[in-house]
């Protein structure tokens, strides 16, 4: 499946390309909103989707504001025996990369890639043996990817873009196919504002 959906992508992203996003405020535009994930190859995406003692990976978002260079990866959690669930939220800010700056991968931005900081990851645990938590109970930590552990900036290229799909590459080389939620069954949280983001305490033990 994984090969087929690359094989795919790629004869996608050659069909459409896009202009320079440094030069198309359309296509910001287009990249502002309400996303959500259906493919990905990236570890970060495949080692959370690996969850033991029961607990299951649910749908996917990515909220944008354009406006503000501000994004949240979330990621709802359940437990197949419904005992439990929860959700991630990774808090980031974003901004356009230099243009000829290479990344991880060997490939040099065209306009087409934006840096992203990752600030915090916050796990909010919302129902416990069957009763809510009013999000009460929450854990945070500082992100410690690949790119962090390397000491280099992870960044993203937006290879594909239309008003219903967004396909990027990450800095190195996994893939992210994105569309837009579907408005009745879509569980995307609003994301935090930016001073109740800053003002999570994060615990310097988590890993």
């Amino acid at each position: 499946i994984c090969l087929k959906s690359e094989e795919l992508v790629s004869k996608l992203e050659k069909l459409a390309p896009l202009p320079p996003r440094a030069n198309s405020s359309e296509a910001l535009e287009a990249i502002d909103g309400e996303w959500q994930l259906v493919f990905s190859d990236a570890s970060e995406i495949t080692n959370i989707a690996k969850l033991p003692m029961g607990f299951q990976l649910g749908p996917v978002y990515q909220p944008i504001d354009v406006k503000a260079g501000r994004l949240e990866n979330q990621a709802l959690i359940k437990h197949k025996l419904l005992l439990f669930s929860g959700h991630t939220r990774v808090v980031a800010d974003f901004s356009l990369a230099e243009i000829g700056d290479v990344n991880p991968a060997g490939k040099a931005n065209i306009g087409e890639r934006a840096n992203v900081q990752f600030r915090k990851v916050v796990f909010t645990l919302r129902r416990f043996l069957f009763l809510p938590t009013f999000g009460k109970i929450r854990k945070s930590a500082i992100p410690n990817g690949r790119s962090e552990q390397n000491d280099e900036v992870p960044s993203i290229d937006i290879t594909y873009l239309d008003e219903t799909m967004r396909i990027a590459r990450g800095g190195f080389g996994s893939l992210f196919v994105l569309t837009r939620p579907n408005g009745s069954n879509s569980k995307i949280m609003p994301m935090l504002s930016e001073a109740t983001a800053e003002s999570i305490n994060v615990d310097p033990t988590s890993p």
